[in-house]
């Protein structure tokens, strides 16, 4: 039996699939937020500086764009009756995206730490470099 030129077995790999990527949208918050706040957090809550506190808060939202695309990545690539070709430029893709990600997540702790190093650290001295 086909529908959409799919059989059985191709729909049932697509709602496999489907189901990985909505369990990753589900989850993905509530598991990055368990990760940073609690596990992490417990070990920069004893610290005197804010700076991780805002690092933590920097990474978070390409973190949990990063899980995300990592539960896509997963559920396109189980997909087998996907050419060759599409699934090379799906990866290609894919690989695009999470490049992108990660550069977001080291501009967002380079702007995290200039911020914190500008209001903390050279509003505090009093040298002429830091005017």
């Amino acid at each position: 039996m086909f529908f959409l030129g799919l059989n059985q077995s191709q729909w049932e790999q697509i709602a496999i699939s489907a189901g990985v990527v909505a369990a990753a949208l589900i989850l993905s918050r509530p598991l990055v937020t368990f990760i940073l706040d609690k596990i992490i957090g417990r070990i920069t809550g004893s610290t005197t500086t804010t700076l991780d506190n805002k690092l933590i808060e920097a990474i978070r939202p390409p973190l949990y764009w990063v899980v995300i695309f990592l539960a896509l990545d997963f559920g396109l690539n189980r997909l087998e009756f996907l050419t060759g070709g599409i699934q090379s430029e799906l990866d290609t893709a894919m690989y695009l995206i999470l490049v992108f990600l990660i550069v977001a997540a080291l501009w967002r702790v380079i702007n995290a730490f200039s911020t914190w190093y500008l209001v903390e650290i050279a509003a505090k001295s009093d040298t002429p470099l830091d005017n």
